[in-house]
């Protein structure tokens, strides 16, 4: 069984979906804003940012809660050593989970806003939105640091050629291959949010009322109409991409390159498993 979870912020839960039902909501303390899926031990971390913690669920049930530090805002699975990288916004630090114990605080640069495994290095790449550079851990220490050219705001993979893809709010997607800046791709507006599609190995750049497709690094490509597309996430089962719209609290369901239609009343971040 493959479901949907959905981090709802304003009105504090997580939305479980399968395939198109909603089929429970879990409700949580207070704004979980980021949510991933280990697969070793198949629980879900959901990032609460108002009470400084890290939820754990057990298909709908919450079972664990782990303080981290001020304001988790993004959170990241590293299958390598099967640890969650949660960014603490407030506190500046990223906060290291292994299963349900905090094992390291790391220290980064200002506001950390987005976080992503890297799968060839190993590698956990922070964005700090708040100083123009995008930190890089390996287990639990920065080993570099990558000057961006604004305010990067979220992170990708690109498992086919082994690039990191980062939207940011100067309207531009940064491609980074091996801790270097190798492309910047124009694509408009502000808050990019950034998702690869395996099925078809195209970026897709969340931004206002569009999705623009990116192959390797040319804009190909425009989905529209969205709203305030924010988070993205693939279903393996039926190869759909699903969209959360900020302003409107809708999912949006794309087949390809195609937008088909919406499903459900709900928030910011989803994962699937």
């Amino acid at each position: 069984m493959t479901y949907v979870y959905v981090a709802n912020f304003y009105s504090n839960s997580v939305t479980v979906i399968n395939r198109t039902e909603d089929i429970s909501t879990t409700y949580i303390v207070n704004r979980p804003d980021a949510i991933v899926h280990d697969p070793v031990n198949n629980y879900v971390y959901v990032a609460d940012y108002s009470y400084d913690c890290v939820l754990v669920i057990n298909h709908t049930h919450i079972i664990y809660k782990i303080t981290v530090g001020y304001h988790p805002d993004a959170i990241a699975y590293d299958p390598k050593n099967n640890y969650i990288y949660v960014a603490n916004v407030g506190s500046n630090t990223v906060s290291v989970i292994n299963c349900t114990s905090v094992i390291a605080n790391i220290t980064v640069r200002h506001a950390p806003v987005a976080i992503v495994y890297e799968p060839p290095d190993g590698y956990i790449y922070v964005a700090n939105s708040g100083c123009n550079v995008i930190s890089v851990i390996n287990c639990t220490k920065v080993i570099w640091n990558i000057t961006c050219a604004y305010l990067p705001a979220s992170f990708t993979y690109d498992p086919s050629d082994g690039s990191i893809y980062v939207g940011s709010y100067c309207a531009c997607v940064f491609r980074v291959c091996n801790t270097v800046i190798t492309a910047k791709i124009y694509m408009g507006g502000r808050h990019i949010s950034v998702f690869y599609n395996p099925s078809n190995g195209y970026v897709y750049a969340g931004n206002g009322f569009y999705i623009g497709l990116i192959n390797c690094s040319t804009r190909i490509a425009d989905i529209g109409w969205l709203s305030c597309p924010l988070g993205m996430a693939y279903n393996p089962v039926n190869g759909y991409v699903y969209v959360t719209n900020y302003c409107s609290n809708m999912l949006s369901v794309i087949d390809n390159t195609i937008l088909i239609g919406s499903i459900v009343e709900i928030e910011l971040n989803l994962t699937f498993f």
